[in-house]
């Protein structure tokens, strides 16, 4: 399982529908294929812990907390990452 915040490989941006609040089954299907990315505390489940080391990211421009892929630090981020922990991890 890839996990983002402990040297997992990033396999790319989010799936728009995922930053835009859809939740299909494409997107759980396309999370299982690249591992949980909301996971960042490699503690081995995800929890408010995940959350945390977001926005420790987030606040310290950490590439890993750029969950819409576009270089920058915005809002969007912070959506899409709420969105794809709110669908779990497989």
């Amino acid at each position: 399982m890839c996990c983002r915040g402990c040297g997992g490989r990033r396999r790319g941006p989010i799936p728009s529908r995922v930053v835009d609040g859809g939740r299909d089954a494409g997107d759980r299907a396309h999370l299982n294929a690249i591992g949980c990315t909301a996971h960042l505390d490699c503690d081995g489940a995800l929890t408010i812990f995940d959350q945390t080391a977001f926005a420790n990211a987030f606040s310290a421009s950490n590439p890993v907390a750029d969950f819409d892929g576009d270089g920058v630090f915005t809002l969007f981020d912070d959506t899409a990452f709420g969105n794809v922990f709110a669908l779990g991890c497989p």
